[in-house]
């Protein structure tokens, strides 16, 4: 949605960058996940035009975060890089990359428009604090500036809780899958979006349903660390990196949208690492086993 001579995708009445999913939030989170693998690629490749390759992407990638004016994306934005350059080590790489994406980004910004930059690097000031409540933020239930700063989010999971802890049985079980905004319509008179997977797991299934994602989370943490570490430890914390940035998504996000892309990607490179089954090493691109042979 972004490239050198335009800004094709807008949410937000078309004052904010989207990209992935229509919503610009969702397109940030969505955005960083793939940056560690660019950065992973960009250390490790051999050839120079590979290398420029993914630095192009690592730099497009920054820069379209910056105009998301997404806060968690920010903050997530920062996380990241501090993790990845605590796993490479190159500092000098990290900052000829950070000076690049401040030169693309302000110039792109001057080629196309720098108020839009402007106002999206302007809402990180809806991250202080002493900001008054209206009438109609304390009529919903709003207590503190923090649900102003989290957009009403740290409220409506106060309300999700408030609802499941009515009874007590839900708590094992859930409300029932997609019920949510039901809910909530019962309760406040308003449709509203969850705003975090995580919640929505606890909400609407229960803890039945988190102890059945925490235990898909585990097998998939060991298979790679299993075909990935030691022999590649940085293709592992690339790879935990990325999780964590998911994890991100899902506690701030209704993160439907990611799904396809996650499901994808890390079906994309389980199927691509080098698997050591019982001695028997394969290779899943060239399809062949040692000691065995497939007709």
């Amino acid at each position: 949605g972004i490239n050198p001579f335009a800004i094709s995708v807008f949410s937000h009445r078309g004052t904010r960058f989207a990209s992935y999913g229509g919503l610009s939030n969702h397109g940030a989170y969505l955005i960083i996940f793939f940056i560690p693998f660019f950065y992973y690629y960009f250390i490790n490749s051999k050839k120079n035009y590979s290398k420029n390759a993914y630095l192009f992407l690592i730099i497009t990638s920054l820069v379209g975060v910056l105009f998301t004016g997404s806060r968690g994306g920010y903050l997530l934005l920062g996380i990241t890089s501090i993790l990845l350059l605590f796993m490479s080590k190159q500092y000098k790489k990290v900052f000829i990359i950070t000076v690049g994406v401040g030169f693309a980004g302000f110039g792109f910004a001057y080629y196309f428009d720098s108020e839009l930059l402007a106002n999206a690097l302007g809402r990180l000031n809806l991250l202080t604090i002493n900001q008054e409540l209206t009438h109609q933020q304390i009529r919903l239930g709003y207590t503190s500036e923090y649900d102003i700063i989290s957009a009403g989010r740290t409220w409506i999971w106060r309300s999700a809780f408030t609802i499941l802890f009515q009874d007590p049985f839900s708590i094992i079980v859930g409300k029932g899958w997609g019920t949510f905004p039901l809910h909530m319509l019962n309760a406040f008179g308003a449709r509203m979006g969850i705003h975090s997977v995580l919640i929505k797991i606890i909400f609407e299934g229960g803890i039945f349903a988190l102890v059945i994602a925490i235990a898909f989370l585990r097998k998939i943490i060991i298979f790679f660390k299993r075909n990935t570490y030691p022999n590649d430890s940085q293709l592992y914390f690339t790879i935990m990196v990325s999780m964590f940035i998911v994890g991100w998504y899902f506690m701030l996000s209704d993160a439907v949208r990611g799904f396809t892309t996650f499901a994808l990607c890390f079906g994309l490179l389980a199927g691509n690492i080098k698997k050591t089954y019982e001695g028997i090493s394969f290779d899943p691109i060239s399809k062949k086993i040692d000691k065995f042979s497939i007709d």
